[in-house]
């Protein structure tokens, strides 16, 4: 028994040894399947995983009990078809974070498939609340990292649909009381072709007096273009109650290809956008093609600045307008916002470029 005991001994230490090697558990953390424990840990998701699907990584990251009390790492191994939408919905301990990356050395695609809405909070992949009902969780600092090498900026995770019709269709769906949400280093490509049921990479929503505030949304490849309401990246944060919003968020350094919007926001404050890049291409006349649009309610903050600060966009918003009235705009507001909005966005179009609201002059130059 004792050299049979010793084998097992070496033989566990050995495969441990190969796997971090491999670079599927990180130095410092455990190996282990979604458990209330406070030791750091990694769960991997793929063939040869701890879980075969993110689906089934999300159904257990949700089923523990006394919640998430220790950072997690979900490394995805490789391609992954999801047949049903998910969402990752339980209580994270103060200071503790959930990041979703791609393994080492891989550049995997997670395409999800179904088409129809969810009876909670619409998205492919839903953070904050179940997917299934509209039951809230306290998911702050959750991750969506894109990149492969811990601190790094290259886009090595796609996430994606089937080109197919869909309804509520978000790949990302952040919403509620889940602050400092990260979404970076992605290719998140919307293959909506439903025109009559908008279509966003990432959608950030406020439920009821719950907004998730202060996230950052940085260095991604967002395309949505496959019907005449693709749209890059939407902050719903309308409410009946003037104080509430969503407030604190950064969106920079996004390259966005869409047809109606690249960037909409409602009931924000004290949000910057910078340094993106944004191409507009409307070849129908269904809607108006903007760059940057801002809607009622983006309140002015109590600081020096404005609610919304934009800086170094370049919008290049083109539309073929087949005879409608529809126009195209870089940086539009309707109405103005309450207080002052700076921005300094670079804006050129094939048709009509009219910007709305308190401004600094806009350059005319080629995205």
């Amino acid at each position: 028994m004792g050299n049979i005991s010793r084998f097992c001994r070496r033989s566990f230490f050995s495969v441990w040894m190969v796997t971090a090697a491999l670079g599927l558990a990180p130095a410092g953390a455990n190996a282990a399947l979604f458990n209330n424990g406070t030791a750091d840990s990694v769960a991997t998701v793929g063939s040869g995983g701890d879980y075969a699907s993110l689906a089934a990584a999300a159904t257990a990251f949700n089923g523990v009990a006394g919640g998430i009390n220790a950072n997690w790492e979900i490394r995805i191994l490789g391609n992954l078809t999801e047949a049903a939408n998910l969402s990752f919905a339980n209580t994270v301990a103060a200071g503790k974070t959930v990041t979703i990356r791609p393994a080492p050395a891989t550049t995997p695609t997670i395409t999800f498939t179904q088409t129809a809405d969810n009876t909670g909070p619409s998205g492919h992949l839903v953070i904050g609340s179940l997917h299934t009902a509209y039951t809230m969780f306290k998911m702050d600092g959750f991750t969506i990292d894109g990149s492969n090498t811990p601190g790094g900026s290259t886009r090595d995770l796609t996430i994606t649909n089937s080109s197919a019709s869909y309804t509520g269709s978000r790949l990302i769906m952040v919403v509620g009381d889940s602050d400092g949400v990260t979404v970076k280093n992605l290719n998140l490509i919307n293959n909506n072709t439903n025109a009559g049921s908008s279509a966003y990479c990432v959608n950030f929503r406020l439920r009821v007096s719950s907004a998730p505030d202060n996230g950052l949304i940085q260095n991604n490849y967002l395309i949505a273009q496959g019907s005449a309401v693709g749209q890059g990246i939407f902050f719903d944060g309308s409410t009946a109650t003037a104080a509430v919003g969503i407030v604190g968020t950064t969106i920079r350094d996004n390259l966005i290809l869409a047809r109606a919007r690249g960037i909409f926001l409602t009931y924000v404050g004290n949000i910057t956008i910078r340094d993106n890049r944004i191409r507009m291409n409307m070849t129908g006349g269904g809607t108006d093609c903007t760059g940057i649009l801002l809607q009622p309610g983006t309140r002015r903050h109590r600081s020096r600045r404005s609610s919304t600060a934009t800086a170094s966009n370049r919008c290049r918003p083109q539309t073929q307008r087949q005879g409608s009235t529809r126009s195209a705009s870089g940086l539009r507001t309707r109405p103005p916002p309450e207080g002052r909005l700076f921005t300094a966005c670079t804006t050129t179009s094939s048709a009509a470029s009219t910007m709305w609201g308190r401004r600094r002059p806009s350059r005319s130059a080629a995205a």
